[in-house]
């Protein structure tokens, strides 16, 4: 499961919401998962996505994730009464903006990494699309 190192503070709840500011590009893979939606997503989440890429992409492509979850999520435990200060840190989430970049793939072709991310898209809590790089050609 993934989850950020070191001392962790506990925040208060944020929404995320509005457009990516970074983030939005392909920076590794040729094809990738970009978001439509803001959204949170768990580490149990993102885990599960991950095992299904590499589980269907054979080994034969490479993978990288882009969404990390930094914020940790508190809960009471149930029947406790009110006060008695925050809860203790349950899981971790990633805010998702609109337009994010959620996972990148390479040394596939186009046909399977559609179908990769169509399965993907099932298993996540928020509408996605598929992006592709575009290559511009430099005239010499």
């Amino acid at each position: 499961m993934l989850m950020p190192q070191g001392q962790i503070r506990k925040f208060r709840k944020i929404k995320p919401s509005g457009l990516a500011s970074s983030g939005y590009d392909l920076a590794f893979g040729i094809y990738g998962l970009k978001s439509t939606e803001a959204m949170r997503l768990t580490s149990k989440q993102i885990e599960s996505v991950r095992k299904m890429m590499a589980k269907v992409s054979k080994k034969t492509g490479r993978i990288w994730i882009r969404a990390f979850p930094h914020f940790p999520v508190t809960e009471k435990p149930a029947d406790v009464r009110m006060g008695g200060g925050k809860g203790s840190i349950e899981y971790y989430v990633a805010n998702v903006k609109e337009g994010t970049i959620l996972f990148e793939v390479d040394g596939i072709n186009e046909e399977e990494a559609r179908d990769l991310f169509q399965r993907v898209s099932y298993k996540l809590p928020m509408s996605t699309k598929f992006v592709k790089r575009r290559f511009c050609k430099i005239n010499d």
